[in-house]
């Protein structure tokens, strides 16, 4: 009797660690949570754009000023230091799409 118990038990251990170890597939989906996805930046535009205040704005520095500027005239060199803004407000939702983070507090 207790032989047949144990070749019972045995058998069954046997079925349960089978059970319990799926074989390993690499083309098995991987489970996605349900939370947001995140969203990725555009490393260009926030290299160039600042995020300014609460309500949204952005500025950046004006362009071509870094080498062949000694034929320039002063007044225009002087002119290129001012910040520049978007124009209009589809470059200003442009912007908000490529930086989606550059106003979180």
């Amino acid at each position: 009797m207790s032989s047949l118990l144990s070749s019972i038990s045995s058998s069954l251990r046997s079925v349960v660690s089978v059970a319990r170890a799926p074989a390993w597939t690499p083309f098995a989906t991987p489970v996605r949570s349900l939370s947001k996805y995140k969203l990725k930046t555009h490393k260009g535009t926030a290299k160039r754009w600042l995020a300014v205040g609460n309500d949204r704005e952005f500025k950046r520095m004006k362009v071509n000023k870094s080498h062949l500027n000694q034929g320039m005239s002063s007044s225009r060199f002087n002119r290129l230091s001012a910040m520049a803004e978007p124009y209009g407000k589809a470059m200003t939702r442009t912007l908000h799409r490529l930086m989606p983070y550059s106003h979180k507090a």
